[in-house]
């Protein structure tokens, strides 16, 4: 993930549209994981902040 900010930082000057999120169980064994409620409750990461989609 941080190899994808680096290069989209480096692409362009307008990166807060780009939200990412890793989470490591949901590439595991090519899997569709249950559903995962975290990933609206915790914070999502821009290039160079944070965003918290419940804000």
């Amino acid at each position: 993930m941080k190899r994808i900010m680096a290069m989209l930082d480096a692409m362009t000057s307008d990166t807060e549209p780009f939200l990412f999120k890793y989470k490591a169980d949901f590439g595991e064994a090519w899997r569709v994981p249950p559903v995962m409620y975290d990933l609206l409750e915790t914070p999502w990461h821009r290039v160079r902040s944070t965003f918290d989609l419940m804000r």
